[in-house]
């Protein structure tokens, strides 16, 4: 997970294999310090089998 900035914020999975098809990662909505991260937009790289994809997230904490 980047920040708009570009800067790293947490890897949430990695080096767990997944199988092809749907799969479902939780995320705690904390950095990899440990701190909640602030609302606002992220950008989540996925990566698999040679290619990778980038989405974009919302984050809106209450």
């Amino acid at each position: 997970m980047f920040s708009v900035g570009g800067n790293l914020i947490r890897e949430v999975v990695t080096g767990r294999r997944l199988n092809a098809g749907i799969n479902v990662v939780q995320w705690d909505g904390r950095d990899r310090n440990e701190r909640i991260v602030s609302d606002g937009i992220y950008t989540v790289m996925i990566q698999g089998g040679g290619r990778s994809a980038n989405k974009t997230v919302g984050v809106l904490n209450r």
